[in-house]
Order: C-alpha cells, then sequence, then structure tokens
C-alpha cells in the first residue's frame, strides 16, 4: 500500500504521503517543495499495521487531500509571488557571495535569536558554517558530518494570522527552517502538520481541559515536537512553549521563545553547548572536588553499598548498610557534627528501610507498607512502633499517618491514628479515576494536604475528622514522585526517583493558583535527582545522567524565587554502578558541600 495525497487551499499547499511495508509503515508529510518529515511506525502484526494506516489515510481524505495517484496531478510551491522571489534571491545572492559570509548569515538569521542570551548562541552555530548555497528554492548552509541547515522562501504573513507573533515573524523570513543530518531527519520549523488528537493522542494528556484542535505545532523534533500551550504564557506574553515526546511526556521549557528553541535543539545537534540559555546554565569552569573521609562500619564485611540519609538540622546521618550476606542489613547512625568525619554512634541488625524522614527527635523509617519509628534522645535510639499496612506514600502529621493505596481495599486516601491503632478512610478519588498510587507521595502544610500519584495530583482541605478535595488534576509526567519540600502550602517542589534515571527524570514545581494546579514546570530534564538540600534560600542537588553505560553526575543550584539555576559538571564521580559507587546524599555548608557515596566514601566540593 503506497499513497501520495496534496492539499491545497488559499493558504496553503502540503503533502502527505504513505507507505505500508510489512508490519510497520512510513508517513512523509510537509509543505509542498519541500523534503517535509518522516514518521514510521511498527505494529504487532501486519493487519494492525495496514489496518491503522487505511484509517490514516480515510481521515486526510476526508479532510480534502488529494490521491495524486489517481488524479495525476503534481505538487508545485506557490508560498511569493513571482517579485517576491526575485527579492529574496536577491539576498540570498549577497550572502552567497559575501567576503565574510558568516558575519552576513548572522545579519541575516538574528531574528531567531527571540530570547535573552541566544544571540551568541546563534554566533557559535553559524561559526561552524563550512559552505553557503542557494539550491532547490532554499538557502542551504552546509555543516561538517553531513548536516545542513536549510531555509525556505518566505512566506506570507496572512497564512500565519492565528499563530503567535514571534512565529509570524520566523515565516515572513523563512516559511520553513530545518537542520538535517546526512539521513535527512531532524528539525523543522515551520506550520507541523498534524493533528492534536489522532496524530498526537493529547486528550490522553493534562492538556485535555483545552480545546485541543486549537493547538499549534511550530516545531518538530525527529519524532518528537514542539506546541504552543492554548493558555499559558512566557514572560515575551507569548504562549508557552511544551516539548511532547513521542513517549507522551510534556515538558514545559524554560522561559523562552520558537526561536531560541531551534537554536538550543539545533546547538545540541552540532555538539555545541547552548551555555547562553539564561534558564539553565551549564557552568563550565570545574567546581574544586576531593575526597575527606570514609563511613566506617568495622563488623561488616562484602559491603555492597551504604545508602546515606543526612539530617543537617540534628548533626545526623542514617545509613542503611546491604552486604551480600543474607538478612545482614543494617540500621547505623553517625554523628556529622564534622561532616567529612562522621563518628559512628549506633548500628543495628536486620533492619531494612528504603526512606528515612526525621520529624523533631522522632525518625521514621519507611520500608515497602511498614514504617518503624525511632526516638532519639541525647545520641541515644530507642524503637518506639512498627506498624505494618499497605502504607504507601505515608506521612506522619500530629499522630496520625496520612496514607494511599492502590490495593482494592484500600484504594484512596486513609488515615491511621497513632493512638486508638485506627483506620479510617477519607476520600476515594483514587478508586474512581483508577489511580497508580503505590507511587504517590504525601505532604501536608497548614491546612492542605497534597498527595502527588503516578496519574495525578490531589489537592485536599483538611478539616476536623475528615478532608474536602479541592481539586484533582490529571498528568502524565511524574513516575515515581517524591516531595522534597512546600516552598509554601500552595506550592510543592517534587522529584521523580533516582533507582534507575532515564529520559522522563526531572525536577517539578508544582502550584497551587486561582483555584487550579499548573501544569508541573520541569528544571533538569531527563536527570535523576539523587541527592538535594534546601539551604538559605536556595536548592542544591546532585543529579545523575547516563552514556553509553556511565553514570555522569553534575552538581546543580535552584533559586525558587527567581526560577534561576546553574549546574556544575562533576567529571571526577563518573563511575558505572550507580548504587554501589554513586552518590546519594549532600550536606550544604557556607560555600561548601559535602557528597556522600554509595560506596562509604566522602567527597566535598568548592568554588560554586
Amino acid at each position: 500500500m503506497k499513497h501520495h495525497l496534496t492539499y491545497q487551499d488559499k493558504t496553503s499547499h502540503k503533502f502527505w504521503n504513505i507507505e505500508v511495508s510489512g508490519k510497520s509503515f512510513t508517513v512523509t508529510f510537509g509543505k509542498a517543495g519541500t523534503d517535509g518529515q518522516t514518521q514510521t511506525k511498527t505494529f504487532d502484526d501486519e493487519e494492525k499495521c495496514l489496518k491503522e494506516a487505511k484509517k490514516l489515510l480515510a481521515e486526510k481524505l476526508k479532510k480534502g487531500y488529494i490521491d495524486r495517484d489517481k488524479t495525476g496531478k503534481t505538487a508545485r510551491t506557490t508560498d511569493a509571488t513571482q517579485s517576491d522571489v526575485k527579492d529574496h534571491l536577491k539576498e540570498w545572492e549577497k550572502i552567497v557571495r559575501a567576503e565574510d559570509f558568516r558575519k552576513t548569515l548572522i545579519q541575516h538569521f538574528a531574528y531567531l535569536a527571540d530570547t535573552e542570551g541566544y544571540h551568541q548562541v546563534l554566533t557559535s552555530i553559524i561559526n561552524l558554517v563550512e559552505k553557503v548555497q542557494i539550491e532547490n528554492e532554499s538557502l542551504t548552509l552546509l555543516f561538517n558530518k553531513g548536516f545542513q541547515w536549510i531555509a525556505g522562501p518566505p512566506g506570507d504573513k496572512k497564512n500565519y494570522t492565528k499563530w503567535p507573533e514571534t512565529f509570524q515573524e520566523k515565516m515572513i523570513y523563512h516559511s520553513s527552517l530545518a537542520l538535517i543530518d546526512e539521513n535527512r531527519t531532524g528539525i523543522f520549523l515551520q506550520e507541523i502538520d498534524l493533528d492534536p488528537v489522532d496524530d498526537l493522542e493529547l486528550d490522553e494528556t493534562e492538556l485535555n481541559e483545552y480545546p485541543l484542535k486549537l493547538i499549534k505545532i511550530p516545531m518538530s523534533d525527529f519524532s518528537d515536537c514542539w506546541l504552543y500551550h492554548p493558555k499559558e504564557k512566557n514572560s515575551s506574553n507569548e504562549p508557552s512553549l511544551i516539548f511532547f515526546d513521542h513517549g507522551g511526556i510534556l515538558d514545559f521549557t524554560p522561559d523562552f521563545n520558537i526561536g531560541a528553541a531551534f537554536l538550543k535543539r539545533s546547538a545540541q545537534l552540532l555538539g555545541l553547548n547552548s551555555e547562553s540559555e539564561p534558564a539553565k546554565k551549564t557552568e563550565t569552569n570545574r567546581l574544586e572536588i576531593k575526597k575527606t573521609g570514609t563511613l566506617v562500619l568495622t563488623d561488616v564485611t562484602n559491603i555492597r553499598y551504604i545508602r546515606s540519609f543526612v539530617f543537617p538540622e540534628q548533626k545526623l546521618l542514617v545509613a542503611k548498610v546491604d552486604s551480600q550476606a543474607i538478612n545482614s542489613d543494617r540500621l547505623a547512625y553517625y554523628d556529622i557534627q564534622d561532616p567529612s568525619r562522621p563518628i559512628l554512634l549506633k548500628s543495628e541488625k536486620e533492619i531494612s528501610f528504603e526512606k528515612a524522614r526525621m520529624r523533631e527527635n522522632i525518625l521514621e523509617l519507611l520500608h515497602g507498607h511498614c514504617i518503624y519509628f525511632v526516638k532519639s534522645e541525647d545520641r541515644e535510639f530507642h524503637p518506639l512502633k512498627k506498624i505494618d499496612g499497605p502504607m504507601h506514600g505515608a506521612r506522619v502529621y500530629q499522630d496520625k499517618i496520612y496514607f494511599s493505596n492502590s490495593v482494592v481495599q484500600w484504594r484512596g486516601l486513609h488515615i491511621y491514628d497513632l493512638k486508638t491503632e485506627t483506620t479510617l478512610k477519607l476520600d476515594d478519588a483514587m478508586n474512581k479515576y483508577k489511580s497508580h498510587v503505590e507511587a504517590a507521595d504525601i505532604c501536608i502544610g497548614e491546612d492542605l494536604l497534597w498527595l502527588v500519584g503516578l496519574d495525578e495530583v490531589i489537592l485536599y482541605q483538611l478539616q476536623a475528622s475528615s478532608v474536602k478535595r479541592i481539586i484533582l488534576k490529571s498528568h502524565n509526567t511524574i513516575f515515581e514522585p517524591e516531595v522534597i519540600a512546600m516552598l509554601d502550602k500552595n506550592r510543592i517542589v517534587v522529584a521523580e526517583k533516582n533507582e534507575d534515571p532515564d529520559g522522563g527524570f526531572a525536577l517539578h514545581l508544582i502550584v497551587y493558583s486561582d483555584k487550579k494546579i499548573n501544569t508541573p514546570v520541569r528544571f533538569f530534564p531527563k536527570k535523576g535527582v539523587v541527592a538535594w538540600q534546601r539551604f538559605q534560600n536556595r536548592f542544591y542537588f546532585v543529579l545523575l545522567s547516563r552514556a553509553k553505560n556511565t553514570n555522569n553526575y553534575s552538581f546543580a543550584i535552584w533559586e525558587p524565587d527567581t526560577n534561576h539555576t546553574k549546574e556544575y559538571q562533576l567529571p571526577d564521580l563518573v563511575c558505572k554502578k550507580h548504587f554501589a559507587q554513586g552518590v546519594c546524599a549532600i550536606l550544604m555548608e557556607q560555600e561548601r558541600a559535602y557528597l556522600y557515596k554509595n560506596d562509604g566514601e566522602i567527597f566535598t566540593i568548592t568554588g560554586f
């Protein structure tokens, strides 16, 4: 099955081709006269593949596309009048003939630097251009390794009146702009012919509360794309950009416009560091890092890892020690008055846990369905109580445990009274919305309770012996949430857990305002947050990313009031096995950070 369709009206002229081969089909689409973009989908069997291909074909024909194979018609570009063609060709010829063509190119494409700090990114890209030429009615810039920057002819602004101003500006200069590799795949800045529902399935995301058919798609990025938010604005009063990956994840970008997005991605593809990006700056200067100590546990051999949890106010480090022997987990307490030379206070056998929290002088150790309570007093530790139950996401507050679970009989939000040892169901929203709340976390501030789940964020108002659900917002962006801070009762900071960092991990800021919960704003996408601490109105993080089976670490700073971030690479900490050798905890002091590793080593970093 192979079909070649075209569509033409007063404002556009585009094509859409589909070719089926076995269990997969390939779709190529774009403006007439361009190479367009290519997407391939693969299915379990040929029947499903053919059925889906016929469905897409029928939808295009219904929209007015014409099958060229049946009509014998071919596409011709009609983007500009003959006079327009002559005018822009004269300008392009001046660029090609210029003695310093790179300087002329920077002036010509200056309109792309539509966000502060991106003119330098543009300059860095253009400085890599080896040759410029006019080819197939396009201005083509040639780079090494087969990359091409292809700029189409000017577009007519009348065709883009429903688009944001910054996008209209781009189309006036070039109706299409692409950076492609030798396989002719890459990024395309133009009117992208994808249906928000039929092609992107945005009705299954948190954008489903908006009129999806009105969503504009200004740029595609291989199999991913960029969307304009239907309502929210950036600091330029333009629609905010959202990066939408092929896995269905929505990622709010930092505060920039589509030109800056194109430049940033181009720089990445060409191997440049777009360090001028104001919202996320990776510092090139290296921090000073050195080993200063080691956690000691003399009576345990064959240690696999030491997972540390730091409590700065109590000057206490709690560690889970895992060895190769059966039932050999240890709970160890260290005094960290001197953070680089911890003093072992006590260790206990056969205590396993995944998370540790501290409430005043009560230590909470969470393990699966269990919670251990330990009282800390004068550097002595006394077990108080162990509670078994389906208490995922448990949070202790005023002698009560708030928890949720997906087990049928416990589905929803519950409360366990520590004094009476009774359980009460507070809300069945989880049952109604079929939540995966085994991944949930809970935080409480003043009279509000936040429940952050795999598929939703729910905000409750605490009442005497019950809760009132204020709002439930579905999402699909936070896979394993852990609330690490409440900036205030209306703003929470959520980290995605670090067990196996992948493309979806990030830090999230979630805000309740104007009776709505915003779509989570993501920072440090595609990185795992492995350690954090709030110190003097800033957040400090150790981030983990992976490349070629290697774990890479960086040190990051985030200022919530300005959303300004800095990130420093830590090449000295690169390792093969995160669980055995990676960073697991951080302790901040003035102009110094202490990093605790899973092998017990302690490092300090300075110079940030």
